[in-house]
C-alpha cells in the first residue's frame, strides 16, 4: 500500500438477525475525507441470515465461508484488503478472540474462538469487539454524535445493545461488559424471558424488534383476536400506521417503555448526545413521539425545572423555594442531551441518498395475478440484484417492502400502488407513513398536480413527511412536476412518470429531453432518470447526461415482459 493510501478493510456485523459484509475504505489521514462528508466508504456490501438455531458452530463456520468468498471478490476486483474487523454479537474477548458470554438470542455462540476460525483461511490480521460498541464507537465519529464528547448510543434491533463513548474512545466498565441497555429491569416486562433466560422484568423483550413482535402476538391471543400473528417488529408498525387500534397500543407501550429505561440511563450518564440507532427506528411517528415523550419525561424534569427557575428570575421573582431536584450542571448537560436526540433516519437521510450516487437502482415489482407477486419471491430478486451490483432497490406494497428491507443492506424506495388512475403511486400521506414504517428508506410520491384522494395538496404531504424525518422522491411527468416538488423541498426528483399522464410524449426509451431540464435547472438537487431504460447502452447515455442515479425495472425484473420482447423477434 502506498504512503498515505486510505486502508480498505474486510467488515462483519454479525447480529442475531443477519451477518453483513462490506469493504470499508477509512480516511487516508484525519483531514482526507474517504466516501461522503469524511465518512468511511462502504462498498461490496452483502449479507447472510444468521439463522441462529443451527447454532453457534454452525454460524462460526457459515461466517468464515463468508470471509473466504468475500477475500476472493477482493481479489477479483483488486481490492488490497489491509485487515478484518468484526462487530459480534455477545461479548466477545478482543485480545483471545472468544465469545465470552452470549444470550439465547444466539444459542451456542459463546466459546466460539474466532480469531482461530479466521487464521485456517487467511493471514489477515483479524480485530473483534461486540456488535453494540463497535456500532457506538461509528455513530460517535462518523454519525450523529460527531464532535461530541460524550455519546450514549442506544441499538434497537433483535435485541438491545448501548455502548458509551468518551472521547472517541468505548467505555467497557471495570469486567468489559458495560451498555448491556436491554437487561434493564422494567415493570412492563413483568414475567417475560429475556434473552439471557431470566424473568426479571428486562425491557429487551418487549421493546426489541423481536420483543414487540411477541408482545403483540400475546395481547392479539388474549383478547382473542382473529389477525393472523405478526412475523417481526416491521409488520406490527405497519399495522399501527395503517390504523390498527391494537397495534398501535402496543407499539405505543413498547416504546414508551424503552423511552422510561433510555431517559433514566441519560440521567445516570450524562451524555452530551443520546443516539437511538437499530431497525426499530423505522417503526414510525407513532413510535417516535412515544417514545420522546417519555425520554423528556423522565430524563428531563430537571430542564423543566431550570425554564422555571430562569423564568422567574426574568420576572424577578423568589428563588425556588420547593428544593431538591437536580444540580444546575446536571440540568444544563441533561438539556442538551435530550434537546439533541436523534433518530438513525434523521442522522442518516442524506447518507441514504449519497448510497445510490452513480448507481444503478433495481425495482423489484410483479403486476397482480402474475405468478411472482410474493414478498418472499421479490425478497429473493432484490438480493440476486444487490448481488449483481444494485446500490438501491426500488419496490410496492406493505408486504414486499418489509421483506425485502429485511434482506438487503442497499437502501430501498417504497411505493404502494393504490388504485389504477389518476394519482396512484403512494397516493395519501397516510399511504406514505404506511411505507416508512415498513422500513423504506426512501418514499416515492406522485408528484404531480392531480388531485389527492386525500385533499391535500403535494406540498403538504411532503411537509407532514419531512417533519416526520422522511426521505421523499418525486415521482414526474413533466418539468412543471419537478418544479413543484422542488419548490416544497422534495430530497429526490425523479422522471418516473414521464409519458404517463398526458403531458409528455411517451417516448420509446428514457425521456433524456426532460432529465436534462431537470438536471440544468436543479444542480442542487438529486434527480434519477427512471422509465424504459431497456439496455445497459441507455444507461450509460442516462448516467453520462448527469442523473444522479438510475432505477430500471422492467428489463432486469419482469420476465413476462422481457420474454415477450424476445418472442416478438420470431
Amino acid at each position: 500500500m502506498s504512503a498515505g493510501a486510505a486502508p480498505t478493510y474486510l467488515a462483519f456485523d454479525i447480529g442475531g438477525t443477519k451477518v453483513a459484509s462490506g469493504f470499508v475504505t477509512l480516511p487516508a489521514s484525519a483531514n482526507a475525507n474517504a466516501g461522503a462528508n469524511g465518512r468511511p466508504e462502504v462498498t461490496a456490501r452483502c449479507e447472510i441470515p444468521t439463522e441462529a438455531a443451527r447454532g453457534g458452530e454452525d454460524l462460526k463456520n457459515r461466517i468464515v465461508a463468508f470471509a473466504v468468498r468475500q477475500l476472493e471478490r477482493a481479489e477479483a476486483e483488486g481490492v488490497a484488503i489491509a485487515g478484518v474487523g468484526i462487530a459480534a454479537a455477545g461479548v466477545p474477548d478482543s485480545e483471545t478472540g472468544e465469545i465470552v458470554s452470549a444470550t439465547d438470542i444466539l444459542p451456542g455462540w459463546r466459546g466460539q474462538r474466532i480469531y482461530d476460525a479466521f487464521a485456517a483461511v487467511t493471514d489477515l490480521p483479524v480485530h473483534m469487539i461486540g456488535d453494540v460498541g463497535a456500532h457506538g464507537l461509528g455513530e460517535a465519529t462518523y454519525g450523529a454524535g460527531r464532535g461530541r464528547g460524550v455519546v450514549l448510543s442506544i441499538g434497537v434491533g433483535t435485541g438491545i445493545g448501548g455502548a458509551i463513548v468518551v472521547d472517541g474512545a468505548l467505555f467497557t466498565g471495570a469486567h468489559g461488559v458495560a451498555g448491556h441497555a436491554g437487561h434493564v429491569p422494567r415493570r412492563w416486562a413483568a414475567d417475560s424471558y429475556a434473552s439471557c433466560g431470566t424473568l426479571e422484568g428486562h425491557i429487551e423483550p418487549v421493546a426489541s424488534g423481536t420483543g414487540l413482535k411477541d408482545l403483540y402476538n400475546r395481547r392479539c391471543e388474549e383478547a382473542g383476536d382473529e389477525n393472523l400473528p405478526a412475523a417481526d417488529g416491521a409488520e406490527v408498525a405497519a399495522r399501527a400506521a395503517a390504523g390498527e387500534e391494537l397495534a398501535r397500543r402496543t407499539l405505543t407501550d413498547s416504546a414508551r417503555a424503552l423511552g422510561e429505561c433510555v431517559g433514566g440511563m441519560g440521567n445516570l450518564i450524562d451524555p452530551d448526545v443520546i443516539v437511538v440507532s437499530g431497525s426499530v427506528v423505522k417503526a414510525g411517528p407513532i413510535w417516535w413521539d412515544a417514545l420522546r415523550g417519555r425520554v423528556r419525561r423522565f430524563g428531563a424534569r430537571a430542564r423543566q425545572a431550570d425554564a422555571a427557575r430562569r423564568g422567574r428570575a426574568r420576572r424577578g421573582g423568589a428563588a425556588d423555594r420547593r428544593g431538591g431536584g437536580c444540580p444546575p450542571a446536571h440540568r444544563r448537560a441533561g438539556r442538551r442531551a435530550i434537546d439533541k436526540i436523534r433518530q438513525q433516519e434523521g442522522t442518516s437521510m442524506h447518507q441514504a441518498i449519497e448510497k445510490i450516487r452513480g448507481g444503478l437502482v433495481v425495482s423489484c415489482q410483479a403486476y397482480p395475478g402474475e405468478p411472482l407477486r410474493h414478498p418472499e419471491t421479490m425478497a429473493q430478486m432484490a438480493m440476486a440484484a444487490v448481488e449483481g451490483g444494485a446500490v438501491g432497490i426500488r419496490c410496492q406494497g406493505l408486504a414486499d417492502i418489509a421483506a425485502i428491507k429485511g434482506q438487503v443492506s442497499v437502501p430501498v424506495i417504497g411505493i404502494w400502488k393504490d388504485g389504477e388512475e389518476g394519482v396512484y403511486i403512494t397516493p395519501t400521506l397516510r399511504h406514505a407513513r404506511c411505507c416508512a414504517a415498513a422500513g423504506a428508506d426512501i418514499i416515492a410520491i406522485d408528484a404531480t398536480g392531480r388531485p389527492r384522494p386525500d385533499g391535500l395538496t403535494y406540498a403538504e404531504t411532503v411537509r407532514a413527511l419531512h417533519d416526520e424525518g422522511v426521505i421523499v422522491m418525486a415521482d414526474c411527468g413533466s418539468f412543471a412536476d419537478a418544479e413543484r416538488a422542488v419548490e416544497a423541498g422534495t430530497d429526490i426528483i425523479s422522471t418516473t412518470l414521464s409519458g404517463y399522464t398526458g403531458e409528455r410524449p411517451k417516448t420509446d426509451g428514457p425521456d433524456f429531453e426532460l432529465l436534462g431540464q431537470m438536471i440544468e435547472a436543479f444542480p442542487d438537487v438529486p434527480v434519477l432518470c427512471e422509465g424504459r431504460i431497456h439496455t445497459p447502452d441507455q444507461l450509460h447515455q442516462v448516467m453520462a447526461a448527469g442523473a444522479w442515479a438510475a432505477v430500471v425495472g422492467t428489463a432486469i425484473t419482469h420476465p413476462t415482459t422481457i420474454t415477450r420482447w424476445f418472442e416478438a423477434k420470431l
